[in-house]
């Protein structure tokens, strides 16, 4: 992950990519039960939906412009 990352993701990326885990051991807790929903593929981080989907998290202000500027040039299919 890089530039600006948004604090709900940092724990579950470190936890999933480098295997450490927040000092605190509620806060430890709470991340391997959250991490137990995502999953890291091509360096970018995903949750897994109901139906097994992977939906990709947005976690950068870079991304999500980039997102809506490709969804306004109708890149994502839609005329």
């Amino acid at each position: 992950m890089n530039e600006e990352v948004y604090n709900w993701s940092l724990d579950i990326w470190n936890y999933l990519k480098h295997d450490q885990l927040p000092e605190d051991k509620m806060e430890a807790r709470k991340t391997r039960s959250k991490a137990s929903r995502y999953t890291i593929f091509e360096d970018q981080l995903y949750r897994r939906s109901m139906t097994g989907l992977l939906l990709r998290c947005i976690t950068s202000q870079a991304q999500m412009n980039q997102i809506l500027q490709e969804m306004h040039d109708e890149e994502c299919g839609f005329i």
